[in-house]
């Protein structure tokens, strides 16, 4: 069982519209004054565990989005250099930089969206 049961539990709620009912309840998390896991790395797991529920569920949305608006931005910055060097003569290497970093950033995270998608439409496909 993954890290983050109880997000995976809630994510499965909400897919068969099935209602939550919050009861408290008393619990004691230490023993020997001890805690049983370290709470920053506990805390990234389930951040982890979190966004890998969110990728899985919609790929195209939370990743190929973002990639393709950080493409965008990569050609924006490519065409403000493209300006810098036609007004002055000189090529500005801060402008290439954010062009270079945005465009592969963006192209990676577009492609991985898309390929994810594929991935997570043949899974359901094949019932899994």
């Amino acid at each position: 069982m993954s890290i983050c049961a109880g997000s995976e539990i809630l994510t499965q709620l909400q897919d068969h519209n099935l209602n939550v009912v919050e009861i408290p309840i008393n619990v004691r998390y230490d023993i020997d004054g001890r805690s049983s896991k370290n709470p920053v790395s506990h805390g990234f797991g389930v951040l982890n565990s979190v966004i890998g529920l969110i990728a899985e569920k919609q790929p195209l949305l939370y990743i190929g989005l973002p990639g393709f608006v950080t493409f965008v931005i990569g050609v924006f910055f490519g065409i403000l250099l493209l300006r810098v060097y036609n007004q002055n003569g000189y090529f500005s290497l801060a402008y290439a930089m954010l062009v270079s970093i945005f465009m592969i950033l963006g192209a990676i995270g577009l492609f991985m969206g898309l390929t994810l998608n594929v991935i997570a439409r043949l899974r359901e496909k094949d019932g899994k």
